[in-house]
């Protein structure tokens, strides 16, 4: 997909939620990687991209439709822009990262929170 017609879609899918507010879009872009760190804790195994993305894809728009209600061409709009963007972040997470991004997410973690109770307890 051209970088040209997905930033027209982010410009009408952040019109959308503007009305709502501005911390709304923020607030999804939280449950997308929230949603997608927790579908490949939940999918180790591969070939499962398709559920994993589904899953994704359900977890945040239920997520909007508390927030938001969209009509039929809103909704599509959004989902269509959500498969994107979901696709464009795995595509970069493993081109940047590797496969195994979320193992690494985890190491990284647990270094954080020792690195933090060490310095917690040191204090």
């Amino acid at each position: 997909m051209s970088e040209r017609i997905l930033s027209f879609l982010s410009l009408i899918v952040r019109r959308i939620f503007s009305d709502v507010a501005e911390t709304l879009w923020d607030n999804i872009w939280e449950e997308i990687f929230e949603a997608i760190i927790k579908a490949e804790e939940k999918w180790q195994e591969s070939g499962q991209g398709k559920v994993k993305k589904e899953w994704v894809m359900e977890q945040v728009m239920d997520y909007i439709q508390e927030e938001v209600e969209l009509n039929w061409i809103k909704r599509r709009m959004v989902e269509f822009f959500l498969s994107q963007v979901i696709d464009a972040l795995i595509e970069t997470f493993n081109e940047l990262v590797g496969e195994d991004w979320i193992d690494q997410v985890k190491e990284l973690e647990e270094e954080w929170r020792e690195r933090y109770l060490n310095k917690k307890l040191a204090d």
